[in-house]
């Protein structure tokens, strides 16, 4: 085994301008090279180069070695290898001749007092090693405001962005860290943008988020969902899906990924009193359960269940009759649902065509004016249909116990049973 350190040839120039530039006391170790070779006399290298990854935590944004990571990328970028051995041998000029001036007079003055102590005199000189770089030294700037004073969510961005950057060509893996960490809806936006421009083909990219935002955009179906040691990948997704949510990317499909269980309703009115009768059902919020119920907000039931059942989510569906047949309305979602899994439940229409109608026939009048709080004179449905959200909030904060339409009893107990 052998470690040979000799000058470099590549800089065969740099070294004699140096050499003829006075009498140098540093040696010029950036235009050496360091070989080192086996007993089999073959080249080791310090890390084998068929792997390599990178960390991206936006976490750790005022860390020092997130800023060495930027400056690093930087000089990748702009720097080629003699002009950064010749930074940095300048570095070295710099504190040599701060050894050599102002530490000077206080060296001599050392060397007085500890002459009767030691043998060799003691003095003080800039420290010349690795540990004191100049990489180390030099800080980089956003909009002339040093990178560690700018925002959080600046920060991040901008570390996320070069770092991708910097290792497109030379890393086979990349790893991000809660790209949402510190950023508004704009920046986030952006930065989900670039970390898709930047991304390469020969590289595997894997995020971890709690933004639904972040995993839509990204692509529902790149989506690998890890419990209980099993994993469940959404790569049969129907492109135009993934397309649907990417272009609704507010949508909180984690929500659906991350429950037990899911309940779907059409809105928030059906959201707020199905928790309640759930509440009046079983004695506890559905949430205990690990059932979330998720309003669709007029999104698509078909692209819901679909995600469901990509998930295999056990998953009960309410829906409005809108004064059709139920049978029918259900015809095009049949590819998702089973008996055990996935059941839809809509109202009977001779019970009323939408939820307000549905609570109506199945409470005394009385009872519901008592709750909602209306006198005699307001037609009830009508009021109802034209205050949906208030109606459902104040049957939700209500003493009195209001009996949910059929289909929701049924779905509450499907859901609490799978």
């Amino acid at each position: 085994m052998s470690i040979v350190v000799a000058p470099n040839p590549d800089y065969v120039i740099e070294i004699e301008a140096y050499l003829t530039n006075g009498e140098p006391k540093l040696l010029p170790v950036e235009y050496y090279s360091v070989e080192w070779r086996s007993f089999a006399d073959e080249v080791i290298t310090s890390r084998p180069k068929g792997l390599a990854s990178a960390l991206i935590d936006s976490r750790t944004v005022r860390s020092s070695s997130g800023v060495d990571f930027h400056l690093r990328q930087i000089l990748s970028d702009h720097l080629d290898g003699a002009e950064k051995a010749e930074i940095s041998l300048a570095y070295r000029r710099i504190k040599g001749e701060m050894s050599d001036t102002t530490l000077k007079n206080i060296n001599a003055k050392m060397s007085a007092v500890h002459a009767e102590l030691h043998d060799g005199l003691i003095g003080l000189s800039m420290d010349q090693t690795s540990r004191t770089s100049w990489e180390s030294s030099i800080m980089p700037h956003v909009d002339e405001i040093p990178f560690a004073m700018t925002g959080q969510g600046q920060q991040a961005a901008i570390k996320i962005a070069l770092a991708m950057n910097r290792t497109a060509k030379s890393t086979n893996i990349v790893m991000i860290e809660e790209p949402e960490n510190h950023l508004s809806h704009t920046s986030l936006n952006k930065l989900v943008g670039r970390i898709k421009e930047l991304s390469g083909e020969h590289q595997q990219l894997f995020i971890t988020t709690h933004s639904s935002f972040v995993l839509n955009r990204l692509g529902l179906d790149a989506l690998l969902l890890v419990s209980g040691g099993r994993h469940t990948r959404l790569g049969a997704l129907d492109p135009n899906t993934v397309a649907y949510f990417e272009k609704l990317p507010g949508y909180d499909t984690l929500r659906m990924a991350l429950a037990d269980k899911v309940v779907l309703v059409e809105g928030p009115s059906d959201e707020i009193l199905f928790e309640r009768f759930y509440v009046d059902m079983f004695g506890h919020r559905p949430i205990e359960d690990g059932i979330d119920v998720v309003s669709m907000r007029g999104l698509s039931l078909a692209r819901c269940l679909e995600l469901c059942a990509a998930l295999d989510k056990p998953v009960a569906a309410t829906r409005d009759n809108d004064g059709e047949d139920p049978t029918s309305l259900s015809d095009g979602l049949t590819a998702w649902l089973t008996e055990d899994r996935r059941r839809l439940f809509i109202g009977a229409v001779e019970m009323g065509t939408t939820l307000e109608p549905q609570l109506i026939s199945q409470n005394d009048e009385g009872l519901l004016r008592s709750v909602l709080g209306i006198s005699d004179r307001a037609t009830l449905g009508t009021w109802m249909s034209n205050n949906k959200t208030e109606a459902a909030i104040r049957i939700a904060k209500s003493a009195e116990t209001v009996t949910a339409p059929l289909y929701f009893q049924e779905a509450a107990k499907f859901i609490h049973d799978a």
